[in-house]
């Protein structure tokens, strides 16, 4: 149980998106609702730093900050790091290093190159993934990531930055992962976009 309620950490004040709060809740529905101060208070419990190693583990490179408010997303990720990170929920707790580029062949049909495949590496033990799994399921079966779902055995997560300038959704079958990102190149604003709108929307 995590308490869905205002919190301030420091000189940080988060909010709930529409300032709904709802008390005392279970963490898979903090996790369903997206709920911006059980996230703060989850991290403040935490620690930044066990956080930042455990995202960097999943596959996350890009530089993050040592700060709290990282766990609202104020550290911009790209797409395709989200997507190996939510690999490692997917397949229970290997992670994936995708690849494009499978054979390269000369004008002769000589192989000059080939990928020996993707590489496996183990990152967090099964029922960690399977507990994840549990959770991004109830997200899309009856929380914000609603609109993606178009099966029984989807998984996913939205995502919105704030002012409406990045919204995503990563979702995963037992099959595939699939990350979606909306937004313009000069980073302006979408109005009325959020991760749950039209990112799983193109997800389904």
């Amino acid at each position: 149980m995590i308490a869905d309620m205002p919190v301030k950490i420091g000189n940080w004040t988060p909010h709930n998106y529409a300032n709904k709060y709802r008390g005392e809740i279970p963490m898979y529905t903090a996790l369903m609702v997206s709920s911006n101060v059980c996230a703060a208070r989850l991290i403040a419990d935490v620690g930044v730093r066990p956080v930042i190693q455990f995202v960097r583990a999943l596959g996350i490179e890009t530089p993050i900050e040592n700060d709290h408010t990282i766990a609202l997303g104020s550290n911009g990720v790209r797409l395709y790091e989200f997507v190996r990170a939510f690999s490692a929920f997917a397949n229970g707790g290997f992670k994936v290093k995708p690849y494009c580029v499978e054979r390269v062949e000369n004008s002769r049909g000589v192989t000059i190159y080939e990928n020996l495949g993707p590489k496996i590496i183990k990152v967090i033990n099964f029922e960690t993934a399977a507990g994840m799994t549990y959770m991004l399921r109830k997200v899309v079966e009856a929380g914000t990531g609603r609109a993606a779902n178009i099966a029984q055995n989807i998984a996913g997560k939205t995502g919105t930055t704030n002012d409406y300038r990045d919204a995503w959704f990563v979702g995963y079958t037992p099959d595939i992962v699939t990350g979606v990102w909306v937004g313009n190149d000069n980073n302006s604003k979408l109005p009325g976009i959020t991760g749950g709108s039209l990112p799983a929307r193109v997800f389904a």
